[in-house]
């Protein structure tokens, strides 16, 4: 999931709260809470796929608006039936 350049999305990284998603990241949507999204890219958190030397600094947590939760939401879902595609093909 990708964000537009000056969004004003409030985030946590690293113990610190930042305004503004950064744009042209290929975000995954890692889990949801009641309040947060964890988003993880190569340079943002460590997925499985990526390598160590990936890692960079830690996974964004989005606190989102309700119009940005159905976008997120949404990831999650096309996320998860990429992956069972992908299992059901092996």
């Amino acid at each position: 999931m990708k964000f537009r350049r000056g969004n004003q999305y409030l985030y946590g990284q690293d113990f610190r709260f930042f305004h503004g998603v950064p744009s042209g990241v290929d975000f995954a949507v890692e889990s949801a809470s009641e309040q947060s999204y964890k988003l993880t890219a190569c340079g943002y958190g460590c997925l499985e796929r990526h390598t160590p030397e990936c890692y960079g600094n830690g996974s964004l947590h989005v606190y989102p608006d309700i119009r940005l939760r159905k976008r997120l939401d949404q990831a999650i879902s096309e996320q998860a039936e990429a992956t069972h595609d992908t299992a059901h093909r092996d």
